[in-house]
């Protein structure tokens, strides 16, 4: 069987070890073949997706082939989660995640760490999971207000053939912008870096380890900058010395080239099971010094790469364990979940047109999820209509098929007239999906020049900073909209437009006088 994959191969990057006293003679030299295979931001993608890509059924298939492939070299696998394994999907939300760490048991994760989207969920839910996963929450940042007590187990150690390996998780520090109040009430989310610092030293005094890794969810950011408040994976490499890996997530971005920061390799798999990444490394222990060397990095496609000529099939056993959950998902999709006053009309020809009730119910919907200031949707984001009377979930996965997800990011007001006019640029060309709809702002134009621009009834102020939420096609820079991915306070936050979407519906019942568009194009 081959696998399409994008592949560094690193001959010559070595990491030197803890230097430690070797145990087994001096003189005597001891070798460990360590494979680390890794993902992130699962974010409720158990199930294949409807071009039968990713899934965690093929997944089981490529981990156990390479299982097999290390064993049979004499070589051991790790397999670790860069964490957010919440939200998503209603297949996953429906039952709180559950299918998704059954999942993970079956794949036998030796790790995860503890992503921000776990604290979607009240506190009994995420220690529900912590205490059915068959491997560790690990998150050394993470503490009990007022109390020098962590939520979670900070580190995991393996011991293999001799070596120790440590596996340490960090949670970004942004947790607490992110998540409802209620869920993180009482939580103390500490610096990664002073943690870190503060950390390492008592790991190689207590534990005397060849390799220390770390397990992230902090995101990278390949010019070293990083979100809003919480530094990324390559501004810890840069601070703090010690991790001869990261395995990261957050930003959901395949890093095909794992990134070397000084003597720490920094990679991370993208989004959603699409790729399984893969690193292999050598470890030779000799005279109380264990140098790391690793021989090939890799991001392994599972279904995903249209370059990829042969399907990896899917594991009958995680089938088993999943159809049920996904078919209950299916028959669930018939509930009623609110009421709208009218129909909501999102034919093409309307919602690429003209500026309509649909667009401002969705911009709402994705603006009040995000906690942003306002919302801008592209009219091709919107696919089909919302019918007057009952409303299912079918339906709102009728308008929203693609599983978008609602990315944020933070403007002044320069910055914000030049993306409000990225918006207009294909107003007025034939059937355009770029035609955008607004919530929580207005502004006057003048042969697409902005002005006069007010958010939430109220002119904007210079130097004050506004949220906006739009999907991550449209941030993207898509169809004329200004690129996003380069401001620092890019967040996607995972949440998919449609679980916005029905968020809004399940919470009142849609009274179409309260969506009327309050400007024109």
């Amino acid at each position: 069987m081959k696998f399409i994959s994008s592949v560094l191969i690193l001959t010559t990057l070595v990491f030197s070890g803890a230097c430690n006293k070797d145990s087994s003679g001096e003189g005597e030299v001891k070798t460990l073949k360590l494979t680390v295979m890794h993902t992130n931001d699962h974010h409720g993608r158990y199930w294949k997706d409807r071009k039968g890509r990713a899934g965690m059924a093929a997944r089981l298939t490529l981990v156990k082939k390479i299982r097999n492939e290390v064993a049979a070299s004499n070589g051991h696998t790790l397999l670790l989660s860069g964490g957010d394994i919440n939200t998503g999907t209603p297949e996953s939300d429906l039952f709180d995640a559950e299918p998704d760490f059954k999942g993970m048991n079956l794949l036998k994760y030796d790790a995860m760490a503890v992503g921000n989207h776990e604290f979607d969920n009240p506190r009994p839910i995420l220690m529900k999971q912590r205490d059915a996963a068959s491997f560790p929450f690990l998150s050394a940042n993470i503490y009990y207000q007022n109390k020098e007590q962590r939520v979670f187990q900070p580190y995991m150690v393996k011991e293999i053939d001799g070596f120790k390996i440590v596996v340490v998780g960090l949670t970004t520090e942004d947790t607490p912008n992110m998540a409802l109040d209620s869920n993180v009430a009482g939580l103390d989310f500490k610096p990664v870096i002073e943690e870190s610092k503060k950390l390492i030293p008592e790991i190689k005094k207590k534990e005397n380890p060849d390799m220390i890794i770390a397990v992230t969810h902090m995101g990278h950011y390949p010019d070293g900058d990083h979100g809003t408040k919480s530094p990324g994976d390559i501004t810890l490499a840069k601070n703090v010395q010690g991790f001869n890996l990261i395995v990261g997530g957050h930003t959901q971005k395949p890093v095909f080239q794992p990134t070397k920061i000084g003597e720490t390799l920094i990679v991370q798999a993208g989004e959603w099971g699409k790729y399984l990444g893969r690193l292999d490394f050598e470890l030779i222990k000799k005279d109380g010094k264990t140098t790391v060397t690793v021989k090939e990095a890799k991001l392994i496609s599972v279904n995903y790469d249209k370059e990829q000529k042969e399907k990896i099939t899917e594991d009958p056993e995680m089938l088993t364990v999943l159809s049920p959950y996904y078919q209950q998902a299916q028959e669930k999709m018939v509930e009623k979940i609110g009421q709208s006053d009218c129909t909501l009309d999102g034919d093409r020809k309307v919602v690429r047109k003209k500026l309509a009730p649909i667009g401002v119910l969705v911009a709402r919907a994705q603006k009040e999820k995000a906690g942003a200031d306002f919302a801008v949707v592209n009219g091709g984001g919107i696919r089909d209509s919302l019918p007057q009377g009952d409303i299912t979930l079918k339906d709102v996965f009728q308008v929203h098929p693609f599983g978008n997800t609602v990315i944020t990011v933070e403007l002044e007001k320069n910055d914000l007239k030049r993306v409000l006019e990225g918006t207009l640029k294909q107003v007025g060309t034939d059937d355009n999906g770029a035609y955008p709809h607004f919530d929580g702002i207005e502004f006057k134009h003048t042969n697409k020049i902005v002005s006069d621009i007010k958010i939430g009834g109220q002119p904007v102020q210079d130097g004050k900073k506004y949220k906006m939420a739009i999907n991550n096609y449209a941030a993207q820079g898509k169809e004329g909209y200004v690129d996003l991915r380069t401001f620092p306070s890019y967040v996607d936050t995972g949440f998919s437009d449609a679980s916005a979407l029905e968020t809004l519906i399940r919470k009142s019942a849609i009274n179409c006088q309260n969506i009327q568009p309050v400007f024109s194009l």
